[in-house]
């Protein structure tokens, strides 16, 4: 089922795309959902059945538009928010930056909890290069909260 909504996202987002990046951008979407809970289950002995399935209950897709031309610089800053935020924090359990095209790119986050998810914006770094990488938008962030069916 995840593997099937993985799809219909790649559809939405990548609707002049190939089906072998279609393909790929819905293994990336459900990769995003199943590995955390995967490694948990192999290198965790305090992993259960109730956390596998909150650990892929949401996400976090943020798709941003850059102005052309400006994508080197963007990746410079938006580069340092991921190493950051994954050296930073423990309530996350995934976030990566993808690129779409040369003006494209697609946050992809998962948190722990609510909390967590709340704690990430409030951070001094995420403030600081969040300002910076605004320098380099074409417009607002598309941001969408996606739930497991």
């Amino acid at each position: 089922l995840l593997g099937f909504f993985s799809y219909w996202v790649s559809r939405m987002f990548a609707a002049d795309t190939t089906i072998f990046e279609k393909a790929l951008y819905a293994f990336t979407i459900y990769g995003t959902a199943i590995t955390p809970t995967l490694l948990a289950a192999f290198f965790w002995d305090k992993a259960t059945k109730y956390g596998a399935i909150c650990s892929i209950i949401s996400g976090i897709v943020a798709t941003l538009k850059i102005k052309e031309g400006s994508g080197a610089d963007f990746e410079a800053v938006a580069s340092q928010l991921v190493e950051k935020v994954n050296a930073n924090e423990d309530g996350v359990v995934y976030y990566d930056l993808y690129k779409e095209d040369d003006t494209t790119y697609v946050f992809l986050e998962r948190y722990k909890d609510q909390e967590a998810q709340d704690a990430h914006g409030k951070t001094d770094y995420f403030r600081e290069l969040g300002a910076q990488m605004g320098g380099f938008m074409a417009g607002a962030p598309e941001i969408k909260v996606l739930q497991s069916v």
